[in-house]
C-alpha cells in the first residue's frame, strides 16, 4: 500500500492496520519457517507496509500535513528509445544502427 492511501486513514485507523500487518507477518513467518509458503516477498511487502503506516502515523501525530500527490506512471529510458523506434517506422524509415568503422591503420 502507498503513503498516499495511508494518508486517507484516521491514526486509530492506521493503529488497526498495523496491528493486522504485525500478526500476518507472525503467520507468513510460521509458513516460511514450515516451507508452506511459496510466495518469499510476502514478509517484505508486509514489513514496507508497516513501515510506511508508522511513518503516516508519526506525520499525522506530529501534525505534519504532507498534501496528496497523484500518482504517475514512471517512463523508462527503454520504453521512449522503443517509442522513437516505432516513430521512424511509422515514417517510412526503419531505424538504423550505427557501426563504429575501424580505420586502416588502427589496431585493436
Amino acid at each position: 500500500m502507498e503513503a498516499n492511501e495511508l494518508r486517507q486513514f484516521s491514526a486509530d485507523d492506521l493503529r488497526g492496520r498495523i496491528k493486522e500487518w504485525k500478526e500476518e507477518i507472525f503467520r507468513q513467518y510460521l509458513k516460511k519457517v514450515t516451507s508452506e509458503s511459496k510466495d518469499t516477498m510476502v514478509l517484505r511487502r508486509l514489513r514496507r507496509d508497516v513501515a510506511r503506516a508508522y511513518t503516516v502515523l508519526n506525520e499525522k501525530v506530529a501534525g505534519i500535513e504532507i498534501a496528496v500527490r497523484p500518482v504517475r506512471a514512471k517512463a523508462t529510458r527503454k520504453a521512449a528509445s522503443a517509442k522513437e523506434d516505432v516513430a521512424e517506422v511509422v515514417d517510412g524509415e526503419k531505424p538504423k544502427k550505427s557501426k563504429k568503422k575501424k580505420s586502416e591503420g588502427e589496431t585493436v
